[in-house]
């Protein structure tokens, strides 16, 4: 019988924990319109320390190996969305203030999603 390393099954359970939380947003209503058009892709582009970098294509670059339980996954996926959705990569605010708007957008969205009550955010 083949033995897994510890590693792998760390990989594995981060996977499966990123997948049921891109279900659990995807289940919510406010998002069911817009699931269609975000591409969730594991990619060392995250920092070593990050969560996930979403670009203005729909794709969100997701950290392999990040261990997370599923809820916070939610919330890191609902965070991601809705700078698509709210259209936070409008080039004329990322040109001229792109420091004051990534934080304006990321205080916007948290106050959102902590309405919401969607997803658990881990403060760390």
């Amino acid at each position: 019988m083949a033995t897994r390393k510890k590693g792998q099954v760390n990989n594995d359970l981060a996977q499966q924990n990123r997948t049921i939380g891109e279900r659990i947003m995807n289940s919510s209503r406010i998002f069911s319109g817009v699931s269609h058009s975000i591409h969730v892709v594991p990619s060392e582009i995250c920092p070593r320390d990050g969560w996930a970098v979403v670009s203005n294509t729909g794709s969100i670059y997701v950290h392999p190996t990040r261990l997370a339980d599923p809820q916070e996954w939610a919330y890191v996926f609902a965070h991601c969305t809705l700078h698509l959705t709210f259209e936070h990569f409008r080039p004329e605010y990322q040109q001229k203030w792109q420091r004051e708007w990534n934080a304006a957008c990321d205080c916007y969205i948290a106050s959102f999603l902590r309405d919401l009550q969607l997803g658990e955010p881990r403060w760390n």
